[in-house]
Protein backbone atom coordinates (compact mmCIF):
# COMPACT_ATOMS: atom_id res chain seq x y z
CA UNK A 1 0.00 0.00 0.00
CA UNK A 2 0.89 3.22 -1.16
CA UNK A 3 0.63 6.50 0.96
CA UNK A 4 -0.05 10.21 0.36
CA UNK A 5 0.22 13.26 3.03
CA UNK A 6 -0.69 16.73 2.21
CA UNK A 7 2.66 19.07 2.06
CA UNK A 8 0.63 21.09 4.67
CA UNK A 9 0.71 18.24 7.04
CA UNK A 10 4.08 17.53 6.36
CA UNK A 11 5.42 20.46 8.05
CA UNK A 12 3.86 19.21 11.32
CA UNK A 13 7.14 17.58 13.38
CA UNK A 14 6.08 15.14 16.45
CA UNK A 15 8.79 13.32 18.69
CA UNK A 16 8.21 9.53 18.89
CA UNK A 17 3.87 9.10 19.74
CA UNK A 18 3.70 6.33 18.93
CA UNK A 19 2.89 4.25 21.85
CA UNK A 20 1.71 0.74 23.11
CA UNK A 21 -1.87 0.46 21.16
CA UNK A 22 -3.34 -0.46 17.60
CA UNK A 23 -2.08 0.87 14.87
CA UNK A 24 -5.80 1.96 14.03
CA UNK A 25 -5.58 3.69 17.35
CA UNK A 26 -2.59 5.97 16.68
CA UNK A 27 -3.66 6.91 13.28
CA UNK A 28 -6.87 8.04 14.80
CA UNK A 29 -4.88 9.74 16.86
CA UNK A 30 -2.84 11.37 14.95
CA UNK A 31 -5.20 12.58 12.81
CA UNK A 32 -7.44 14.12 15.74
CA UNK A 33 -4.08 15.87 16.69
CA UNK A 34 -3.59 17.10 13.04
CA UNK A 35 -7.12 17.86 12.46
CA UNK A 36 -7.34 15.21 9.08
CA UNK A 37 -8.74 12.19 8.33
CA UNK A 38 -7.10 8.85 7.61
CA UNK A 39 -8.63 7.10 4.65
CA UNK A 40 -7.83 3.94 2.47
CA UNK A 41 -8.40 4.96 -1.72
CA UNK A 42 -7.54 2.80 -4.19
CA UNK A 43 -4.55 1.46 -2.50
CA UNK A 44 -3.52 4.34 -0.42
CA UNK A 45 -3.28 5.32 2.64
CA UNK A 46 -4.37 9.09 2.65
CA UNK A 47 -4.01 11.69 5.26
CA UNK A 48 -6.44 14.84 4.05
CA UNK A 49 -7.70 17.67 5.20
CA UNK A 50 -11.71 18.06 5.51
CA UNK A 51 -13.02 19.82 3.03
CA UNK A 52 -9.72 20.11 0.96
CA UNK A 53 -10.88 18.99 -2.18
CA UNK A 54 -7.62 17.01 -3.30
CA UNK A 55 -7.12 13.74 -5.40
CA UNK A 56 -4.46 11.78 -5.59
CA UNK A 57 -3.51 12.86 -8.42
CA UNK A 58 -2.66 16.25 -6.99
CA UNK A 59 -0.94 14.57 -4.50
Amino acid sequence: MGGVVLPKLLSNKFGAIHTQESDMSFLTRLTDMLGAIATVKNGSLLFILPGGEVTVGDR
